[in-house]
């Protein structure tokens, strides 16, 4: 199927098998509401329809990898992100993951991010029903493949000291949407939400991570 749909299946099951409230407080979904002194908050999903918002953003991301070598602006890439990255493509292909256009997303639908980059205006409290089916599924092959070479973008360093601070794909992407054709810059404000949805997608990851190692070592959440 598509990049758009594989992403945004991964992003769902992963959101919604993370049942651990500490782990969803470091995730930054939604508070819901205090239960007194005593009680953490809950914490709500985000909404499908956001998450297919985010997802546009990370495809950009995806496609940076995917650069011919006569691109005019060549974004470093190591060899494992881009070995990880054609598995993804081949089980992309091969997969039956629901197809999602991210065209569909218009930019100027904008998110209303707080100051800890996390959706406010997300008002579907029904998100997590909208995924309810992913609770108990393991990833497929596509979403694995998935979420490998996010883990690589995610806890990519540099390969040598000469390339400073600014050798993460997800950086120059970053860079590169935020370019307008004439040579300005967009809003601030539409650079805060693509901004957000890196964190957001990035934080998933890593909670995917924290269960996977926890189960795999018979490990708690805290350890």
């Amino acid at each position: 199927m598509s990049l758009a749909g594989t992403l945004v299946s991964f992003l769902c099951k992963t959101q919604n098998q993370v049942d651990n409230i500490f782990l969803r407080r470091l995730i930054g979904t939604r508070p819901a509401a205090e239960h007194g002194a005593s009680y953490p908050r809950h914490h709500f999903d985000v909404s499908k329809p956001t998450i297919q918002k985010y997802a546009h953003v990370l495809v950009g991301v995806l496609h940076v990898i995917r650069q011919e070598p006569q691109s005019p602006y060549l974004v470093p890439i190591s060899d494992k992100v881009r070995q990880l990255f054609n598995t993804l493509l081949k089980k992309v292909a091969q997969s039956e993951t629901e197809s999602f256009d991210p065209a569909t997303i218009n930019e100027q639908d904008a998110l209303v991010i707080d100051e800890d980059g996390n959706v406010v205006d997300d008002q579907d409290l029904g998100g997590r029903e909208d995924v309810s089916e992913h609770s108990q599924v393991p990833l497929s092959e596509a979403e694995q493949a998935m979420h490998d070479v996010l883990a690589a973008l995610y806890t990519a360093t540099p390969d040598s000291a000469d390339q400073g601070s600014f050798f993460s794909p997800l950086m120059h992407y970053l860079l590169l949407s935020s370019l307008r054709p004439g040579g300005g810059w967009c809003s601030a404000s539409v650079i805060t939400q693509k901004i957000a949805a890196m964190l957001f997608v990035g934080r998933l990851v890593f909670g995917r991570i924290v269960m996977n190692d926890a189960t795999r070592h018979g490990l708690t959440h805290h350890e």
